[in-house]
């Protein structure tokens, strides 16, 4: 139905020939985006049959009447809904208001728990993997390479000849 009220606007078009004049229009004379179906149903009176505009016509008469009959169908098993709904309402047990009531108060409230004491302690787990990761050279081994460092550039220093 949408596609066919874009199409109905744009001019020049088979679409805005046979229905432009059945879209809804506001107060400023602009088109909307819905057919109207009585204007429908007065032009698919006035054209003949066989043609492009009565096709087109018939065709939208025939989706204005399935959404009808959808819409009727929705709202028919809604108010089934709705009545199914209020008739367990009367006719629960106390063991399921219970239930029902331990669910709507109490159902979060393990997991809550459970995230107060959890999340502090990601947080420190978190800490730790960053401090080991960044102390994970060890002062003797730190130390070691120190002392070959030194033991490098003295053997370095060792070779250098100094000219007068």
């Amino acid at each position: 139905m949408a596609e066919l009220v874009e199409s109905a606007k744009i001019e020049d078009s088979e679409e805005y020939e046979a229905l432009y004049e059945s879209i809804k229009k506001n107060e400023d004379d602009e088109p909307q985006d819905v057919f109207e179906a009585k204007t429908i149903k007065a032009e698919l009176k006035r054209s003949e049959k066989g043609t492009s505009e009565f096709e087109w016509l018939k065709r939208v008469e025939k989706l204005l009447t399935d959404k009808s009959s959808t819409n009727k169908s929705v709202k028919e098993k809604e108010k089934q809904l709705k009545e199914a709904v209020e008739s367990k309402i009367e006719n629960l047990t106390n063991e399921e208001i219970d239930m029902l009531v331990f669910e709507k108060w109490f159902a979060g409230t393990v997991d809550a728990l459970v995230g107060l004491v959890e999340k502090p302690l990601r947080a420190e787990l978190s800490t730790i993997a960053l401090l080991e990761k960044r102390y994970a050279q060890t002062f003797n081994e730190i130390d070691a390479q120190v002392s070959e460092l030194e033991k490098a550039f003295e053997a370095l220093a060792s070779e250098l000849v100094v000219n007068q």
